[in-house]
């Protein structure tokens, strides 16, 4: 506790965590009794792109209340996937859709770019 700054500031750390992470998933699965996110889409994450490489029914609802189409947001630049996907937050403020990732990079920008409207529920 004394090298995380005392019990105050790990409070305060903890806090900021639950409040970028600790939303709960907006579509679930029940696995074993527990539910657990449902990816909504598996992206593929490449340098100067994101790709959608499959979609879902809940995808489409999210593209749906955003005002978007399936073919305009198949393959967009970084830019543009965060300009796509920027009021996600704003629309869904007590839980995060998560997606999967297929990762074609070493670059951190693409899940940078990712993770301002999702969460990644697995990585391939």
């Amino acid at each position: 506790m004394q090298e995380g700054g005392g019990v105050s500031e790990v409070k305060s750390k903890s806090r900021k965590f639950e409040e970028a992470y600790g939303l709960r998933p907006c579509v679930t699965n029940e696995v074993d009794g527990k539910k657990v996110p449902r990816p909504v889409a598996l992206l593929r994450l490449e340098d100067n792109a994101v790709e959608v490489r499959r979609g879902s029914a809940d995808f489409d609802g999210v593209l749906g209340k955003l005002g978007l189409q399936y073919a305009a947001v198949q393959r967009l630049s970084l830019s543009d996937f965060r300009q796509h996907f920027s009021r996600m937050r704003n629309l869904w403020t007590d839980c995060r859709y998560f997606v999967d990732i297929e990762v074609a990079t070493e670059l951190l920008k693409p899940m940078d770019a990712v993770q301002s409207a999702f969460r990644v529920a697995t990585r391939r």
